[in-house]
């Protein structure tokens, strides 16, 4: 899922740098699949791709932007792809990272994100 994500980024040129580690308030190493950096008009993005989204893997996310995001930009923002592609998305995973600011994306949906990246 994460070579559908890169592929889908190329195809609408989008910049990013893939694979970026960030250090945390904890001091815990978190990575992150891509980084979108900030342009004039938008700030600073990460994006993390999930194939199998379950309650630990997004309860890890949030744990990773919540810990992270203190020590970033000030305006940067999160995005979380999923996958929706064979089987439907537990609506709380969702709410669950809009809860905590994330901008959860479902793949069936992921040209909603387009002018958000390329921005």
């Amino acid at each position: 899922f994460l070579e559908d994500v890169e592929t889908f980024l190329d195809l609408n040129e989008v910049r990013y740098t893939p694979d970026v580690q960030f250090t945390g308030k904890s001091g815990f190493q978190h990575t992150f699949d891509f980084v979108v950096p900030a342009s004039r008009r938008m700030p600073e993005r990460l994006i993390r791709a999930i194939n199998s989204p379950t309650k630990e893997k997004s309860e890890s996310i949030i744990f990773s932007w919540d810990d992270i995001k203190k020590v970033r930009q000030k305006d940067s923002s999160m995005f979380v792809f999923v996958n929706d592609k064979d089987r439907a998305v537990k609506s709380e995973i969702c709410g669950a990272f809009a809860e905590y600011g994330i901008q959860p994306i479902l793949w069936s949906q992921k040209e909603k994100a387009i002018e958000s990246l390329t921005a």
